[in-house]
């Protein structure tokens, strides 16, 4: 059986580039204004779901949660921050929000909350489910029935020209 924490350093080094230099670094920041110790707390979490009405399958969803939380223990004092993303500018800057708040200080820079790619850290995706097949008909019922799927209208273009004026 492997290693559950090596298991845990490879995921994350192959997926996000997060490796021991990386970690370093984050601590580095963590500790830069006289921090006696400090941690990082990575996580990365799938969800998945399927919900069943009337014997069919409703729907599918798979959701991901994923972000670091960093903290920071100076004396009595502790300074936690956190980021959902992995970019390494992101975590840069919980480390250092998590330093600040251990020191004491009051004041920080401003911070932009704009995501900096449209891709959402927090993700739920539906995924498509194939059309229900009508019921099937009974022996003695001799009514025509529509051929599974949507019927498409045929388009001007394909109509002779007295079915369009």
């Amino acid at each position: 059986m492997s290693d559950p924490a090596l298991a845990a350093l490879q995921f994350f080094r192959d997926r996000f580039a997060i490796d021991p230099s990386v970690t370093s670094s984050l601590l580095s920041v963590a500790l830069s204004r006289g921090g006696d110790f400090a941690e990082l707390y990575f996580e990365h979490r799938t969800n998945s779901a399927i919900t069943w009405e009337d014997q069919r399958v409703k729907s599918a969803t798979r959701t991901v949660s994923q972000g670091l939380g960093i903290r920071v223990v100076r004396g009595d004092a502790i300074g936690y921050a956190y980021t959902e993303s992995f970019e390494f500018e992101a975590m840069r800057r919980a480390a250092e929000t998590a330093a600040r708040i251990s020191a004491g200080e009051r004041t920080a820079p401003p911070i932009d909350a704009t995501p900096s790619s449209p891709a959402r850290r927090t993700t739920t995706s539906t995924i498509p489910l194939p059309p229900s097949r009508p019921p099937p008909r009974s022996p003695s019922s001799n009514a025509p029935t529509a051929p599974p799927g949507p019927s498409t209208p045929p388009s001007p273009a394909s109509m002779p020209p007295s079915a369009t004026s």
